[in-house]
């Protein structure tokens, strides 16, 4: 259901804003990263919404391209919540937590992107 995925995403976008915004844990000197982890929630969820509202054309489709490069941001900000880690700005835990908001995000796109080519 694609409203099940908005909402899911919101609740990503809003982890991420709420995790990010947080000075104690991502010091100014991780501007880049704190950065490039809003705009790729942020964006996940513009590509989805405008993608819901295009009509399904198949593969190579603006739907199908929007989904793909959503799916991408997903990949993208998992990479990115990894090196949070990595630098020891975020626990193992905390990575955990986050990567269970963003999961289930991508793992529902590629169901929808899925859905799309069997209609």
């Amino acid at each position: 259901n694609i409203m099940k995925l908005i909402d899911k995403t919101i609740d990503l976008m809003e982890y991420t804003y709420r995790e990010t915004s947080r000075k104690d844990r991502f010091p100014i000197k991780y501007r880049t990263i704190i950065f490039e982890m809003q705009t790729n929630s942020l964006n996940i969820y513009k590509m989805l919404l405008t993608a819901n509202k295009l009509p399904i054309c198949g593969n190579g489709s603006e739907r199908q391209l929007l989904q793909l490069k959503a799916v991408a941001l997903c990949d993208d900000l998992s990479g990115l919540i990894e090196l949070a880690n990595k630098l020891t700005i975020i626990s193992i835990d905390k990575m955990g937590k986050w990567q269970a908001y963003l999961t289930p995000v991508k793992n529902m796109i590629l169901a929808w992107i899925k859905s799309d080519s069997k209609r």
